[in-house]
């Protein structure tokens, strides 16, 4: 572990000594932060989030790609809420650093190809209305992240992908990931598992949005299995989009000989919202969520979402109303959101 640890310090600082070197194509810097309140139980907590991140030309047609996260969350060791679909999409363990991305990318053509460490964050769930909530099953589906131990926020591993972007307005992506993700350094850059495999087809253009995806991979319960997705975006006009998202898990699930504390696996997803933009800098959106679980257990929640920015800083407070298997609670968070980069 502490020679893991000195070779990711000096791979550091060897890319930093040579970054003038290089052209740099674009960075990033991305910090959240939050104050949730649980209604029902009078508890509080904090979460942060720092996103880092840079791309580098080397030759042509060819990056270095790194990103890096940075989370701290006030208890996490005794979550706010015990809602399956977890109403902040920023929670998860204080870690002061681990990889997000951290490869090797090169475009052929309308091709792009990508080894190295990677999640699921910079290819999949990637419209802005998709990621305007902070509910967690938006960012990705629950029938694929309670299902599979995938690569997602904040969990990374090594990745082989190739996208094909077909034109301005679809891309095809194909991603092989290793079957055990992590978000320590030696657990994203392991082998074992098995791999993971998820595509996705995507269309945008400026009157509507589609992803429709798959995963397909050995489950929790280290069977086979297959869980597809789909989300639809309408633009109805400048100001008004409406949202519509599907997930279903095709799998033997034999929850009957779960032993305790084992993960239940996600059987439907569905959620459908609206998003109106007043301006460029105030938004509304509402959402209304459903998950089924094999053992008979649901999730619903309501999300209801004001954005306004200021320049680089967005100021959200959001009301979740959510109700697992009949018990139901009420939450709310103040989330400000910081952007930078080029």
């Amino acid at each position: 572990m502490i020679r893991l640890r000195s070779f990711t310090l000096i791979a550091i600082c060897t890319l930093s000594a040579n970054l003038r070197a290089q052209k740099i194509d674009s960075w990033h810097v991305d910090a959240v932060a939050e104050e949730q309140f649980n209604s029902d139980n009078g508890r509080w907590n904090l979460s942060t989030m720092l996103d880092y991140g840079v791309n580098v030309n080397l030759w042509k047609g060819a990056q270095l790609n790194v990103g890096a996260l940075t989370t701290y969350m006030q208890h996490d060791e005794d979550y706010l809420s015990v809602d399956k679909l977890v109403f902040s999409n920023l929670d998860t363990q204080s870690r002061l650093f681990r990889f997000s991305t951290l490869g090797l990318s090169q475009k052929v053509g309308a091709f792009t190809f990508f080894a190295g460490v990677r999640n699921t964050v910079p290819d999949y769930f990637t419209e802005d209305e998709i990621n305007f909530f902070t509910g967690s099953a938006h960012g990705i589906h629950p029938v694929i992240t309670e299902n599979f131990d995938v690569a997602t926020y904040p969990t990374s591993a090594l990745t082989a992908q190739i996208t094909w972007q077909i034109n301005d307005n679809c891309r095809l992506t194909n991603t092989l990931y290793n079957g055990e993700s992590g978000d320590r350094l030696k657990d994203e850059f392991r082998l074992g598992g098995g791999l993971k495999y998820m595509s996705a087809i995507n269309y945008c253009s400026d009157s509507r949005s589609f992803e429709v995806g798959q995963i397909t991979g050995r489950d929790n319960q280290m069977r086979h299995g297959t869980s597809v997705y789909a989300y639809d975006i309408e633009h109805i006009n400048h100001k008004l989009s409406l949202i519509g998202e599907l997930g279903r898990y095709f799998g033997y699930a034999d929850n009957n000989n779960i032993d305790d504390g084992e993960t239940y696996l996600c059987r439907y997803f569905g959620a459908v919202g609206a998003l109106y933009n007043f301006d460029k800098k105030k938004s509304l959106g509402v959402v209304g969520t459903v998950a089924k679980y094999e053992d008979a257990y649901d999730d619903t929640q309501l999300e209801i979402n004001y954005a306004h920015r200021f320049g680089a800083l967005t100021v959200q407070p959001v009301l979740i109303i959510d109700n697992s298997d009949g018990n139901a609670q009420t939450m709310g968070l103040v989330r400000l959101s910081l952007s930078l980069g080029e």
